[in-house]
């Protein structure tokens, strides 16, 4: 099956083990900033990449990835990537948010570890307690797409109202 090019494509990344990931007395609550920065990092990178994604928004262990349609200066819509299979989009985009994400949170900790003055022995364990646990639980994203306006505009209001009702409780 093929995503059709001419309408807007909606991804839901949603993230796997992310209960277990952040219930160890490792992380900060509600979010550590090592899991937000990773986060930001992983977007960026997204916006930046291959794919010609157009919006995201981030939410709890969750990405919405909006693609619209593109069209070249004669005005016809061109080609998606690896032309509009579902397949293809839904496992390549899934590894390559899981392995930016991954990948952040072990550069932000080598990062923080250079920085700390002086070696400070009790932030170096938590760090290396914090990549033990990544690399064990396999954290990883699953995806799912949809077509059309109409899904994507009640996906993001859904969205919105849920990060409302979270932030509530």
């Amino acid at each position: 099956t093929n995503l059709d090019k001419n309408k807007v494509t909606y991804f839901r990344l949603d993230g796997k083990k992310f209960k277990s990931l952040l219930d160890k007395s490792l992380f900060e609550k509600p979010y550590d900033k090592i899991i937000l920065d990773a986060f930001q990092m992983t977007c960026q990178d997204l916006i930046q990449s291959e794919w010609p994604i157009d919006f995201i928004y981030q939410q709890s262990d969750e990405l919405s990835l909006v693609m619209l349609p593109r069209k070249n200066k004669n005005g016809d819509t061109t080609n998606m990537l690896y032309n509009g299979n579902v397949t293809k989009h839904l496992a390549l985009l899934a590894s390559k948010v899981t392995s930016l994400f991954v990948g952040h949170i072990f550069t932000i900790l080598e990062l923080i570890a250079r920085a700390v003055p002086g070696g400070d022995i009790s932030t170096l364990v938590r760090y290396e307690k914090i990549k033990n646990h990544v690399k064990r639980l396999g954290v990883s994203f699953d995806n799912r797409v949809f077509q059309g306006a109409f899904y994507t505009h009640r996906a993001f209001m859904w969205r919105l109202w849920d990060n409302g009702r979270n932030s509530i409780n």
